[in-house]
């Protein structure tokens, strides 16, 4: 070797002696929170996790790790979101972060700044809202997808006909007739369209 100078580099790391703060906000306890609540409460023990379900009843006590006390309501402050390390979004619409239009956006612009600020946020996607009703918000620049403008998006199918890949010789799963002309008529003529 004709140079040791660059064997060795030295590099500096904080560490904190502190848990790691999760917020969870989502709108149902569909089967996604189930899964990454549990996984955030028991996974690691220097993560520490509140949840929020917009869809609970008042009286109804958010999940949360044993050194948390349980929320009552979406953290919505400056203050309070500095808290938290990382927060998570899942399929809530945007309008079921604060009571009024007004809060939503001032939500919204904390979440962003916070962003800005250093935190961690994530997304997840699901069919009632995540991303599509973010869209126009101040968190679209965050999101991990582009969204496409409704006019381009692809046409919805209403239904649609199945067809064989190779008609001439189908997998002999898809034989449902024993003669190749019929059992080929029969992909092609006999169902009805497939509703979605």
């Amino acid at each position: 070797e004709t140079s040791v100078d660059d064997n060795e580099a030295v590099r500096f790391l904080r560490v904190e002696d502190r848990k790691i703060r999760v917020l969870y906000i989502e709108e149902a306890p569909r089967w996604e929170y189930r899964y990454l609540k549990n996984a955030l409460k028991r996974v690691d023990a220097a993560i520490v996790v509140q949840c929020f379900l917009c869809d609970a009843t008042r009286s109804f006590e958010q999940e949360h790790s044993e050194l948390l006390p349980p929320l009552r309501d979406i953290p919505a402050t400056r203050d309070a979101l500095r808290e938290y390390d990382v927060i998570l979004i899942g399929d809530v619409p945007a309008e079921r972060l604060a009571p009024t239009e007004e809060g939503v956006r001032a939500w919204l612009d904390l979440l962003l700044e916070w962003v800005e600020d250093g935190g961690g946020v994530g997304f997840l996607w699901g069919e009632r809202a995540m991303p599509e009703r973010y869209r126009g918000t101040p968190l679209i620049d965050l999101l991990p997808v582009v969204l496409e403008e409704p006019a381009d998006a692809a046409p919805i199918v209403a239904s649609f006909r199945p067809a064989l890949e190779n008609p001439t010789q189908p997998h002999p799963m898809l034989r449902l007739l024993r003669d190749p002309a019929n059992n080929r008529a029969l992909w092609e003529r006999g169902f009805a369209p497939f509703e979605i």
